[in-house]
């Protein structure tokens, strides 16, 4: 069975434009809760659509409420502010625009790029992925804020 990991190539592969926000991105900063979904935000132009449709084909993309099969229509996948799917990777997450922060470019100033499988993908520096936390008001986010928040206050190593 696939993996998220796998889910996060394919679409590192197929060009798609996104940022890593929520759950993967905290464990890509240090935190220990582990997540079962990827949540990306992502624009939602006609290129990217296209690529994201491509990328997500091998993953039988449904969305999570009715399971009915993800659209292949371009037009339609644009019309979209947030869409919520599960895949054979697992649950994925795509969203126009991240609480507390506003739509895919405001990221921009945001962004941090780590290695990851011998790519570079973007994910929501820890300062930003604390606010959108605290923005939705979660209670299961309030353990991860917890946790950024210490990662980001630890004494950083002297470099000799």
């Amino acid at each position: 069975m696939p993996s998220l990991s796998d889910l996060l190539v394919a679409l590192l592969d197929h060009a798609v434009e996104f940022v890593v926000i929520g759950g993967f991105a905290a464990v890509a900063h240090g935190s220990s809760i582990l997540t079962q979904d990827l949540d990306l935000c992502v624009p939602f132009t006609a290129m990217n659509c296209e690529r994201l449709l491509k990328a997500l084909s091998a993953f039988h993309p449904r969305h999570r409420e009715n399971k009915a099969p993800l659209t292949s229509s371009v037009p339609a996948l644009m019309r979209f502010k947030n869409i919520y799917l599960v895949t054979d990777a697992g649950p994925l997450d795509l969203l126009g625009q991240v609480t507390g922060l506003g739509p895919y470019a405001a990221l921009e100033q945001h962004v941090i790029t780590l290695p990851l499988h011998d790519r570079t993908c973007r994910i929501l520096d820890i300062e930003a992925l604390i606010t959108a936390k605290k923005s939705m008001g979660r209670p299961k986010d309030k353990e991860v804020i917890v946790q950024l928040q210490a990662i980001q206050n630890a004494p950083k190593p002297r470099r000799k």
